[in-house]
């Protein structure tokens, strides 16, 4: 049969199959189009994952992170310093290990003065890049109200730790941080919290709850 564009789609039987194939065609197009919708989604989706864990990656490489975790506690050596395992940071994209060792506080710049009444200060705890352990006293403040030292620019903190008295003097160089009338206890915040006072008792309704008398728990 010759083909006449003004009757041809009109003829019959041609033109069913044809409108069948039509509508056949434009459901698969259709189910294509939802795909494609679906897939994008998940591209953007996964492309915003990959975004995020490629900063981390960056982060990681050129920025600062404790890379093990460095544990802090009473000096075994000696009483009076700041001990604290072995463990690994990055700084400024560097890996940096520092070995386990003990730190002395400074004396004067780490004392708290006897005081009328309980007063506290806490210390951040931090590494520089060549690897030295750095303790950095905050403000002396009202008992509940200390915040840690800033820490020194370049470091990293990994950590910090608080000294609370009442009328008691704690000279930095001279006392023992487990001496009698110590109360001490460590976190797993990679922190150690040291009250001490003349009276003890006094201070164990402000002391965290896993608070020790005379122990470090670790």
């Amino acid at each position: 049969m010759a083909y006449v564009p003004a009757t041809h789609f009109r003829s019959g039987g041609n033109s069913e199959a044809l409108r069948t194939q039509f509508n056949a065609v434009i459901a698969d197009l259709l189910d294509i189009r939802t795909e494609l919708t679906a897939l994008r989604a998940d591209y953007i989706a996964g492309r915003a994952e990959l975004i995020l864990e490629l900063d981390d990656i960056e982060s990681l490489r050129t920025g600062s992170a404790i890379l093990t975790t460095p544990v802090l506690a009473i000096g075994t050596v000696a009483a009076e310093e700041l001990k604290h395992d072995a463990f690994q940071v990055r700084i400024n994209g560097v890996t940096v290990d520092v070995p386990a060792g003990e730190v002395a506080l400074t004396a004067t710049t780490h004392d708290v003065a006897a005081h009328a009444t309980n007063i506290e200060r806490r210390y951040d705890v931090s590494v520089q890049a060549d690897g030295t352990v750095i303790i950095t006293a905050g403000a002396v403040a009202a008992s509940g109200a200390s915040a840690a030292g800033a820490t020194p620019a370049g470091n990293i903190s990994v950590g910090d730790f608080m000294l609370r008295t009442d009328t008691t003097l704690f000279d930095a160089v001279t006392m023992a941080l487990d001496e009698a009338g110590v109360v001490a206890s460590a976190f797993n915040s990679d922190a150690i919290e040291v009250l001490t006072a003349s009276d003890p008792a006094a201070l164990t309704a402000s002391a965290p709850a896993a608070a020790t008398a005379l122990a470090l728990t670790t």
